[in-house]
């Protein structure tokens, strides 16, 4: 014997909200479950030596998807919700012809120590040069108060910089919640 259970939509038992709906085609749109949101650097960053890059600005698409996007202070974003992000960043550079620097990703799981998790090594030892270097992370996301992430800018000399505009996307960083936290 068989059975066929037909639904559109799935709500929560306490407020109502939609959790999950199924439309004619068979899309399923789990509602709170993904988030995509994207950043870029407003400004050249153009301090020497290592530093965290602080000058962001959120685009256009604010938290695009069902959930609120990233937090951002001083150079440090916070996530929304748990789940596992895919965290992308793409650095325009231009250094000086004497530098190799090398932006980073760099998570903390405890709200205080961060840790290098990718480091894109750029420039030339001979010329001026200009590039773009991207790397994407995964980090498990199991407590929005103290997993967060930032980005650095290691070993910049005086005449290098990471490209940033006010009018349009150079540098840019993306965040993408592909699944729960594990």
């Amino acid at each position: 014997m068989s059975s066929i259970l037909k639904v559109s939509t799935l709500q929560d038992p306490t407020n109502s909200n939609t959790a999950l709906t199924i439309d004619t085609s068979g899309r399923v749109d789990m509602n709170a479950s993904y988030v995509f949101d994207q950043w870029y650097l407003n400004a050249n960053h153009t301090t020497d030596g290592d530093s965290d890059i602080t000058a962001w600005s959120q685009t256009s698409f604010t938290g695009l998807g069902k959930v609120s996007g990233m937090s951002h202070s001083s150079g440090i974003f916070t996530f929304p919700q748990t789940g596992l992000y895919k965290v992308t960043g793409t650095f325009l550079q231009r250094d000086d012809g004497q530098d190799n620097f090398a932006p980073t990703i760099n998570v903390t799981t405890d709200n205080s120590t961060y840790t290098e998790v990718i480091e894109l090594i750029s420039g030339s030892s001979d010329t001026t040069n200009s590039g773009s270097v991207s790397s994407s992370v995964f980090v498990n996301v199991t407590d929005i108060a103290n997993v967060k992430v930032k980005f650095r800018a290691k070993s910049m000399d005086t005449n290098s910089y990471i490209w940033g505009a006010s009018d349009k996307i150079r540098t840019n960083v993306m965040f993408e919640r592909v699944a729960p936290a594990q």
